[in-house]
């Protein structure tokens, strides 16, 4: 089951820990490197937007970000692939 810790909740004291756990999981699929980059990519959104919702989605493999976890509300999920990369148009 999928952990989401909600933009400006309280800390129950058991989703971090948890969400952390499920983030950890997901991101030894990959190999060191990409979990450098993807641990920075998190810090660096996490950052940006204090309080950020944040998923972990196993089936289809990424880490979701967003005001709540409701389509319409979500901003960024960062996937890695193993061949290749992508970012946003300019």
């Amino acid at each position: 089951m999928p952990h989401v810790e909600r933009l400006g909740a309280p800390d129950t004291g058991s989703e971090g820990p948890r969400l952390e756990a499920d983030i950890d999981r997901l991101l030894a699929e990959h190999a060191p490197p990409i979990q450098a980059i993807e641990r920075a990519l998190r810090a660096r959104i996490r950052d940006e937007l204090p309080g950020v919702a944040e998923q972990v989605d196993f089936g289809n493999r990424l880490l979701a970000f967003g005001h709540s976890m409701k389509m319409r509300e979500l901003l960024f999920s960062i996937i890695a692939h193993a061949s290749f990369a992508s970012r946003p148009a300019d």
